[in-house]
């Protein structure tokens, strides 16, 4: 078997997980074939024409630093964690597309962006590889008695987030507690184990997937939370209709009032939510299992 080159890691705290999940599973394939690769030391011919590349969608940002002059003629397995609808995500993928041999296959966490991809090609072989299950990462959630924290989103602020916050200040009169985390990840697992609700709003108004790198952090910690509704390419997916069984996911103008009403039931009653969510995702999301019948069928 051939060198088959990682390049990591990604350079945002909430996809480290991710990416050393998928370390571990490509060391688990290829063993001593496996070379791992840091954006940073890209250069010119470290990694040879021809090669067997698999990358996240950091090396875009690395790209568009150096203008793409040490990507080459690779053939490439790409695990997408942007949304190739906003900022320039897409415009730097044609980039990249144009620069390298050929795309293996891509690697997706929301169906939406298949549309932008197929815009490319018909034939790029594309499939979704959500951040799902893992045990390592499940946490003993319901040991803990400290809850000081009723509602909490965490994540970069902007006014759509902002507009929430105020409307929830408002109708709680500030006799709940509501935390809204600008981008803080160094605190965020323990303001988790204190929260009674956690939110996912989406920054944007016409990208609202199913955000699987918040829940997770939400989910093995077994933590209740509301979702903002998604888009209709997720809502018609299988994993939409799984999450539904226990997630509430509402419209955005909507959300307030839902939290309102969440924060009537006793914590014994969201938690009992929360572990039937857990169980769900136990049961039917399989990261590991994914990625590697993937990998198995391209036979690199």
């Amino acid at each position: 078997m051939s060198t088959i080159y990682l390049v990591g890691v990604p350079r945002r705290v909430c996809y480290y997980n991710v990416f050393q999940n998928i370390h571990d599973f490509c060391l688990e394939l290829f063993k001593d074939n496996l070379r791992l690769i840091s954006p940073k030391n890209l250069g010119t011919n470290i990694i040879p024409d021809n090669s067997n590349v698999i990358c996240f969608t950091d090396i875009l940002h690395t790209m568009k630093i150096n203008n793409g002059k040490h990507v080459q003629k690779w053939n490439v397995i790409f695990i997408n964690v942007e949304s190739m609808f906003v900022k320039d995500w897409y415009g730097l993928f044609l980039l990249f597309y144009n620069k390298i041999n050929r795309v293996i296959t891509i690697f997706d966490y929301t169906y939406k962006n298949a549309l932008k991809f197929k815009q490319i090609s018909d034939n790029i072989n594309w499939t979704i590889l959500a951040p799902t299950y893992l045990p390592e990462l499940e946490e003993n959630r319901w040991s803990s008695d400290k809850r000081d924290i009723d509602i909490l989103f965490f994540g970069s602020l902007n006014d759509r987030r902002n507009k929430i916050k105020r409307r929830l200040d408002r109708l709680l009169k500030f006799t709940k507690r509501t935390i809204f985390l600008n981008n803080k990840f160094d605190i965020t697992a323990d303001s988790c184990r204190r929260c009674r609700i956690a939110l996912v709003i989406n920054y944007y108004p016409n990208n609202c997937p199913i955000d699987y790198y918040r829940i997770q952090q939400y989910i093995m910690r077994g933590i209740f939370f509301i979702h903002e509704e998604v888009q209709s390419e997720d809502k018609n997916s299988d994993e939409y209709r799984l999450l539904c069984r226990t997630v509430p996911f509402i419209p955005y103008e909507q959300i307030p009032q839902v939290c309102m009403e969440y924060l009537e039931k006793t914590d014994e009653e969201l938690d009992a939510i929360a572990a039937e969510t857990l169980n769900i995702y136990k049961q039917h999301f399989d990261m590991k299992k994914q990625f590697i019948s993937e990998m198995e069928k391209i036979n690199i």
